[in-house]
C-alpha cells in the first residue's frame, strides 16, 4: 500500500518527528506535513520533489543530500527558522523556496546562503 501514494497529506496530526519509516512512501512527490509539531525536518521519501512543512516550530532542515538536491519546492513558512546558512547548499534544484514569518536574523546572510541556487526563481521572505 506504501507505493500507492504520491501526494501525502499529513496535516494537522500533531507530528513531532519524520523518522525513517516515512521512506516505506516510496513514490510520494509530494508531501504536506503542515500544522504539526516538528521542530526539524531529517527524514523524507527519497522521491520527494515538493514539501509543505508550514506552521511547525522548524528550526532547521537536515535531510539526506540525495532527497535535497532533487528538491523543488520547500514551503517552511511560519516557523522559527533563524538561518539557512548551515543547510539550504544542497537543494541545487530548488526552483521555489518559502520561507516567509520565520526569524531570518540578517539579510546578508540569507542572500549569500541563496547565491549557488541558480534555478530558484520564486523567493518569499515576508514577515521576518
Amino acid at each position: 500500500i506504501y507505493s500507492f501514494f504520491h501526494d501525502l497529506s499529513l496535516k494537522g496530526l500533531r507530528i513531532k518527528y519524520l523518522d525513517e519509516e516515512i521512506h516505506r512512501f516510496e513514490n510520494v512527490a509530494s508531501l504536506n506535513v503542515s500544522n504539526n509539531m516538528l521542530l526539524s525536518i531529517d527524514y523524507l521519501p527519497h522521491k520527494t520533489r515538493i514539501l509543505h512543512a508550514y506552521d511547525n516550530q522548524i528550526e532547521t532542515v537536515k535531510m539526506q543530500e540525495a532527497v535535497a538536491s532533487k528538491m523543488i519546492h520547500l514551503g517552511l513558512g511560519y516557523n522559527s527558522i533563524k538561518s539557512m546558512s548551515t543547510w539550504i547548499r544542497p537543494f541545487q534544484m530548488l526552483q521555489s523556496l518559502d520561507i516567509s514569518f520565520n526569524v531570518l536574523c540578517s539579510i546578508d546572510l540569507t542572500v549569500n546562503a541563496l547565491l549557488d541556487l541558480e534555478n530558484l526563481s520564486r523567493l518569499y521572505v515576508l514577515g521576518n
